[in-house]
């Protein structure tokens, strides 16, 4: 599973330069309610990054231009398997309020415990779609990535930190064994 943002795509663009990484089989974790080809669409740039470069095809995209309870429930539906047998990967980036996919401090999708896949309204006014931390947590291995001093009370809030989900959606990872954070130094910075 990927995800979108500003440090995925700077992961994207390198992964994009390996040759021969087979055809895997790619879910979202997140999307904004646009087309495919706005700028703001985290599947339109994982395809311009890294699904074009590497000629991937097996992919589960969310469909951000239908309705978002509509969109929701038919990736769902896509993915159900998918979360059943377990993400080989999740890759997730860190906001800088901590949250993870589209689940921002004080949204009702952080708790949602039943529905994988749920309709959201993002703090910068648009409408997304977001996999639920059911979903999210069954990654067989999981890794959160972020960079930059924006976010380093963030990470601080993730690692150090004791908030509910709620108020710090990366802490609903708290307790996965099988977690990764990767880190820039500027990331890390409040760590120590």
């Amino acid at each position: 599973m990927i995800t979108g943002g500003g440090t995925a795509r700077r992961i994207y663009t390198e992964l994009s330069r390996f040759e021969g990484i087979p055809n895997l089989e790619i879910a979202f974790s997140d999307e904004r309610c646009v087309p495919p080809d706005h700028d703001a669409s985290n599947y339109g740039m994982a395809r311009r990054t890294l699904l074009d470069p590497l000629g991937l095809t097996n992919i589960h995209r969310m469909y951000g231009e239908d309705d978002p309870a509509e969109a929701a429930a038919k990736y769902e539906d896509d993915v159900r398997d998918l979360i059943e047998s377990g993400f080989d990967l999740v890759l997730l980036g860190l906001g800088n309020d901590a949250h993870i996919a589209a689940l921002f401090p004080g949204a009702n999708a952080v708790l949602e415990k039943t529905r994988l896949c749920v309709p959201v309204a993002r703090p910068d006014g648009m409408r997304g779609i977001t996999l639920t931390l059911p979903a999210l947590l069954s990654g067989k291995e999981i890794i959160v990535a972020a960079d930059g001093d924006a976010k380093a009370d963030a990470v601080r809030r993730a690692l150090r930190g004791d908030e509910a989900p709620e108020e710090a959606p990366v802490r609903g990872l708290a307790n996965v064994e099988r977690l990764t954070f990767v880190l820039d130094e500027a990331a890390a910075s409040l760590l120590s």
